[in-house]
């Protein structure tokens, strides 16, 4: 593109008979080249301490400063995975025009911000509505200043705001909105893997854990499709957490992440440690949840639920092998196995009242009923010791004394193997080394005892 530009040389009128005009040809970049904007906006100072207004005046004040802030120039942006593939200047209609010639003239200061709509990106899950920084090159940090009147649209995912500044504009978002955890679950998987599942603040995640891979089972309570395209695939630990984090869904605080959560309990780093490994060990062959006891337990004690975990088949073949072998009386058993619901007392005392012929063998089968026990035992782990304590998650209070009888272990490892059954010693000898360690980093990087 080329421009002309004229030289004018003024003189007297004397000399100006001998002056020359001279026309230059200057030849300029044909790209687009940046403008320096910044307007600084103060908004209007509150009411007074005491000042009493009517809701009418308020909700007045607040539609006159809105359609003010219409009439500004607005950009809009639609943003993809990657950068912002739309932009535009809106300015206003033919007949918002006239009707400003109706209207008193707004604040002058207030014109100068600029309207920008943003269309947020499909890929990332957002829990808050973000918030708008901008990077302040002098200063060199990210800064929130110069951006006002943030509306977030959840159903449509918009973020809209005004400013007075051009520049590099990101999006913010609270990095543990998924934190502390709710409730939490470790299980057996079909004799091949293990099952984690995590309810969050917001998302309820479920992780099925097979030799070194990974994959979400279940990805709920998201505001929109995001991460969908990953649930059922398998990725290594690492993969996986960058993929999550990646689409705004963190759970994988880091060491000092306590520093920012409320209702959350740092615990003893190496007893915490030690004990994942113990639990990744017996993965296969207990199962293990969130109690609510282990919030207030303090620092140097993680309380959680355990219970052996047996398999519908052998638990019927079990609980058949308890009763005299009488056809009759074992169908009455298995039609009341369909619906358990209470403690494996209650349901054979009910099936003895109700079927003389079968009679329990408590001595010769007491470890069997204590296999087929449906209720969590209490888990007490210290940097010490590891024991059952005397009390439930229905107790009305806490009690850190062992059950009576148990011997002293130093850990949840030789406590499972003094009191645990035969099968669940073989399948802790057979556990894949591979899933063993899987289990162990999902558990180590979500930190479940120390943020639930």
């Amino acid at each position: 593109m080329l421009d002309r530009a004229f030289k004018v040389l003024k003189f007297d009128k004397k000399e100006l008979k001998r002056t020359k005009f001279f026309v230059l040809d200057i030849e300029r970049p044909t790209e687009l080249l940046p403008v320096e904007f910044h307007e600084k906006y103060v908004p209007p100072p509150p009411p007074e301490p005491g000042q009493r207004r009517l809701p009418e005046e308020i909700e007045a004040e607040l539609k006159k400063q809105e359609q003010e802030l219409e009439k500004l120039a607005q950009i809009s942006v639609e943003m993809s995975s990657q950068l912002a593939m739309l932009s535009k200047v809106v300015p206003p209609q033919k007949e918002e025009v006239e009707e400003e010639s109706k209207e008193p003239a707004p604040d002058p200061e207030l014109q100068k911000l600029v309207y920008v709509n943003i269309k947020l990106p499909g890929n990332v899950l957002w829990f808050e509505p973000p918030i708008v920084a901008g990077w302040d090159k002098n200063l060199g940090f990210w800064s929130t200043e110069d951006f006002h009147d943030l509306k977030f649209n959840e159903d449509k995912q918009v973020l809209t705001f005004r400013t007075g500044r051009f520049g590099p504009v990101g999006l913010a978002a609270f990095r543990y909105a998924n934190l502390p955890y709710q409730t939490w679950e470790l299980k057996p998987y079909k004799g091949e893997g293990v099952v984690f599942n995590i309810t969050a603040a917001v998302m309820i995640v479920e992780f099925i854990i097979k030799g070194d891979k990974v994959c979400v089972n279940q990805l709920q309570n998201g505001a929109t499709e995001a991460l969908q395209e990953i649930v059922g695939k398998y990725y290594s630990p690492y993969q996986l957490r960058k993929l999550l984090c990646t689409g705004g869904v963190d759970l994988f605080p880091p060491h000092d992440a306590y520093c920012y959560i409320d209702g959350a309990t740092p615990k003893h780093r190496a007893a915490e440690d030690h004990l994942y490994h113990c639990m990744a060990l017996l993965s296969t062959s207990h199962s293990f949840a969130w109690s609510r006891w282990n919030l207030l337990a303090g620092r140097r004690n993680l309380v959680l639920q355990m219970r052996e975990f047996v398999e519908k088949k052998r638990q019927a073949s079990l609980f058949k092998g308890i009763f005299c072998y009488n056809e009759a009386a074992w169908s009455a058993v298995s039609r009341e196995m369909q619906k358990i619901t209470s403690s494996f007392v209650t349901v054979c005392t009910r099936l003895c009242y109700k079927h003389v012929p079968v009679t329990l063998v408590v001595l010769k089968y007491m470890e069997v009923a204590l296999l087929l026990q449906h209720d969590y035992s209490l888990l007490l782990v210290t940097p010490l010791k590891a024991c059952i304590v005397d009390c439930t998650e229905m107790s009305q209070s806490f009690s850190d004394e062992g059950v009576q009888g148990t011997k002293f272990c130093s850990d949840l490892y030789h406590l499972v193997l003094e009191q645990g059954s035969l099968g669940a010693a073989s399948k802790i000898n057979n556990i894949p080394f591979t899933l063993a360690e899987t289990v162990f980093e999902m558990l180590v990087t979500t930190r479940v005892l120390s943020f639930s």
